[in-house]
């Protein structure tokens, strides 16, 4: 047995210690390495994690990009599908509605269609140029203005006066005018002691005549050559007179004027269309004084009546509106219906007194007064009379309206200027109790169509009473407008006949001249001496 020192021992255990120690090194230095390449594969794995959310999050986008692009339109499809759904449903709901009030929609729609088909100038505003002319079922034939029919020939019908030019009418009108008579002696069978036959035949000869001015110079003269003669060949007064009248008045072409003029002197005059347009442009030129003098003279009456009418300028819708007294019209030419047009001629608004017009409500605001037209309101009292059985009351009033008119001609015939008060007290109530019955008849209309068109009469003769009975507080006040529709009548004949106007010019100068011719018309004075009097120069209608 071997016995160790102890300091051997002790070496011994030290070495063993420090190769545990070298032993533990290394497998910390080995830990720490192997925990070091865990923290890179973590790393490692991290960053492969990232990567790869990157990747997924692009991937998702792509994805969600590309079911976008499929699904929206699917989606809006969707949503019109939804939209048109909706739409359906309620046009179905509309449609129940319609069927659960099918019956009352019918008969309205059938009464309107029905009222639109019969109206005429009788019972409606539509003037009777608009009229579409119907054939009697018995005869075949046309009729027209609703007169009936008869046996007796044109001119011919009861009460109407005769117009026959009398012997002795024409012999009064030969002294008058210091007409040129041209006797012929003709022998017929008879006793040479029978009394003289004396017959007239009368005509107008066309007598074609030239003018030939000689201008000489002198120097005892500070004339100068006259305008009318600038040109070689001119046309006289009278001609031009016929011209402006064919034109114009009687709605000739300018086309059909050369041809007349030219067929009746034979060739001689052959006036271009250009030449006539100048002449209408001359005589317009020479008509403002004659104008301003209608102007006053209707600024300055009791009264006035007023109205418009459509026309064509290049296949455009224009307006006419005119203003009237008993002896006076003027016409003025616009683009624009409204107030623009009315402020800028400056009649109504510059007017102190009574405006008759077509219940134009827009008028109301000019003038001192305003009349409504009885007889325009009549049309719609007979249209619910041919329209509504067990409804009196339109043409009850309307006939009320008409009883005042008679009286109050009876009363004026008798030297009587105005109703007394008693008597428009008495008036105005029997026109309040027709209204006050009217509301409870109203009632009972069974048709929704002329339930409505009832009451909205109704309602207008209580708002505008007032309106309505102007003339039975003023004597000297039309009842009816009637004189300005006729007034206007003409310029529906001008677009009828020629389809309107090709300029703004010429236009106004229709105006113009019309003014000019239904004024003498008014007067009683030959047109065609007042256009050859403009023509010289002079100033009418003062």
């Amino acid at each position: 047995m071997i016995i160790m020192s102890k300091n051997k021992y002790n070496d011994d255990i030290y070495t063993m210690y420090e190769k545990e120690v070298l032993k533990n090194q290394k497998i910390t230095s080995k830990y720490d390495k192997l925990r070091w390449e865990v923290e890179e594969l973590r790393y490692d794995n991290k960053k492969l994690n990232n990567e790869l959310s990157n990747i997924n999050s692009i991937k998702e986008k792509e994805i969600n990009k590309e079911v976008e692009k499929i699904t929206k339109p699917l989606l809006e499809e969707n949503q019109k599908l939804q939209e048109d759904l909706l739409k359906a449903y309620n046009e179905i709901n509309r449609l129940k509605g319609i069927i659960n009030n099918n019956k009352i929609n019918k008969d309205y729609l059938i009464d309107k269609l029905n009222n639109q088909v019969n109206k005429n100038s009788t019972n409606s505003g539509i003037p009777t140029s608009k009229e579409i002319a119907k054939k009697n079922k018995k005869t075949g034939a046309n009729t027209y203005n609703h007169r009936a029919t008869t046996s007796r020939n044109a001119g011919g019908q009861f009460n109407h006066k005769g117009s026959t030019l009398t012997k002795e009418k024409l012999e009064e009108k030969i002294k008058q005018n210091n007409i040129e008579v041209r006797e012929f002696i003709h022998y017929i069978n008879g006793n040479l002691n029978d009394k003289e036959i004396i017959k007239y035949r009368t005509g107008i000869e066309t007598k074609i005549y030239v003018e030939k001015h000689i201008f000489r110079s002198s120097p005892d003269t500070s004339e100068k050559l006259p305008k009318p003669f600038y040109s070689d060949v001119t046309y006289n007064d009278d001609l031009k007179t016929i011209i402006v009248s064919l034109g114009n008045y009687f709605s000739i072409p300018y086309n059909k004027i050369k041809e007349l003029i030219y067929d009746l002197t034979n060739g001689v005059i052959d006036i271009s269309e250009g030449t006539i347009d100048n002449i209408y442009e001359e005589f317009s030129n020479k008509t403002d004084d004659t104008l301003n003098n209608i102007t006053n003279n209707i600024l300055n009456g009791t009264y006035q009546h007023t109205d418009e009418t459509v026309t064509k300028e290049n296949g455009k819708d224009t307006y006419y509106r005119g203003y009237a007294n008993e002896e006076n019209v003027l016409y003025k030419y616009h683009h624009h219906k409204g107030d623009a047009p009315i402020e800028e001629d400056g009649i109504l608004n510059n007017y102190y007194g009574t405006i008759i017009s077509d219940h134009d409500t827009g008028i109301f605001k000019y003038g001192t007064n305003n009349q409504d037209c009885i007889i325009h309101f009549g049309r719609y009292c007979i249209e619910k009379e041919q329209n509504i059985d067990n409804v009196s009351w339109p043409i009850e009033l309307y006939r009320l309206l008409l009883k005042f008119e008679v009286n109050r001609k009876i009363l004026s015939k008798f030297g009587r200027k105005e109703f007394t008060e008693e008597e428009i007290e008495i008036m105005e109530k029997e026109f309040d109790n027709i209204l006050s019955r009217a509301k409870k008849e109203n009632e009972y209309i069974l048709s929704t169509y002329w339930k409505e068109k009832c009451n909205t009469l109704l309602n207008r003769c209580i708002k505008y009473k007032k309106n309505m009975l102007f003339y039975i507080h003023d004597f000297t006040v039309p009842y009816d407008n009637n004189f300005m529709e006729r007034a206007l009548r003409m310029i529906k004949g001008k677009t009828k006949v020629s389809g309107g106007f090709r300029s703004k010019n010429g236009a106004i100068r229709f105006g113009k001249i019309m003014s000019i011719i239904k004024t003498a018309k008014l007067r009683k004075m030959n047109p065609f001496e007042c256009i050859k009097a403009i023509f010289e120069g002079k100033v009418l209608f003062a």
